[in-house]
């Protein structure tokens, strides 16, 4: 937990925490390998984390804030996936390198303040690694047909 959190645990700790104890996992450890987990378990959470804070705090919050200018999403059966307005993808898809940096940038900086500083450099190495451009025609085809 942050130290700035006055003790408080937030939604995404609550899960952790309550899976952690179905699961009978220590819930002291300082790391958690998400890796570990069997696949059925590495599911069960991420769908937990997913209709808890995703959906509902992050995709939610930001389509009512943009006034559904940007995306809308949907919760159907058929399909649960975010829908892009065609100008927003458009400038998306111009600046992905842009957009991708500073929001590393941003991730970076929150993480320096709730982590140890050889931590916080180890993360901004692979993530600029990650942003290293690579080239894509292997996928255009597909991705016009696509739409």
């Amino acid at each position: 937990m942050p130290e700035n959190s006055n003790g408080k645990k937030s939604v995404i700790e609550k899960i952790l925490f309550d899976f952690c104890e179905k699961y009978a996992y220590s819930a002291t450890e300082t790391e958690f390998a998400f890796e570990g987990l069997k696949s059925e378990q590495q599911l069960e959470l991420a769908n937990n984390i997913k209709k808890s804070v995703v959906t509902k705090y992050v995709l939610g919050a930001f389509c009512a804030d943009t006034q559904w200018q940007l995306y809308h999403f949907s919760k159907t059966q058929k399909w649960d996936g975010i829908y892009l307005n065609k100008d927003f993808f458009l400038t998306l898809a111009k600046y992905r390198s842009d957009f991708e940096k500073i929001n590393y940038f941003e991730w970076i900086k929150y993480l320096e303040s709730i982590n140890r500083e050889e931590d916080s450099y180890q993360l901004a190495g692979k993530l600029d690694k990650s942003t290293e451009r690579k080239n894509l025609d292997s996928y255009r085809k597909a991705l016009f047909e696509f739409g």
